[in-house]
């Protein structure tokens, strides 16, 4: 047992570890910001900062932390693929893994599509100029992401229910 709480704790040092560093990569990033500088020790005055700028600062910031995780995500599967591990994958991680590249798939298509078209103002423009804004590979990682929090959440309601139903027999 104490051999169990051991390795325990070091997963999750480990985990941590990977976590801080994912932090000093995104405080990194965000320091070198043109547009967005943000203050070293805070912003002095929130209450009176415009809250655009606020919000475009925190846009930036989520979509770089995106962007760092997706890159080591994808550096971690193709260092897999190379040493030919990938088979050894989870089912769940292949199936999401093929997901991924469909949608990616999918999508570039999409935008394919809308750019042979043309006529992409966005006055005009019902959604052809917004779907090619976005690259491919991150717009199918954010629907891949939605579709997984959808079918866990759809998964606990259920198991509730089963609990619910099981007690009442």
């Amino acid at each position: 047992m104490e051999a169990l709480t051991k390795k325990l704790e070091m997963v999750k040092t480990r985990i941590n570890d990977k976590i801080n560093s994912l932090f000093d990569d995104i405080a990194k990033e965000v320091q070198q910001l043109d547009a967005f500088i943000i203050p070293q020790h805070g912003i002095p005055f929130p209450e009176k900062e415009n809250p655009m700028n606020l919000f475009k600062r925190q846009l930036k910031i989520e979509e770089l932390s995106f962007e760092l995780a997706h890159n080591k995500y994808q550096q971690s599967l193709n260092e897999l693929i190379k040493i030919g591990r990938a088979d050894q994958l989870a089912s769940s991680h292949r199936y999401i893994i093929g997901w991924m590249r469909s949608m990616e798939r999918a999508i570039t298509e999409q935008q394919k599509i809308f750019i042979k078209r043309g006529g992409l103002d966005s006055q005009k423009s019902k959604m052809g100029y917004y779907f090619i804004q976005m690259p491919s590979d991150k717009m199918a990682a954010i629907c891949v992401m939605h579709l997984m929090k959808l079918l866990f959440s759809q998964f606990s309601r259920d198991s509730k229910n089963v609990d619910e139903f099981s007690l009442n027999q």
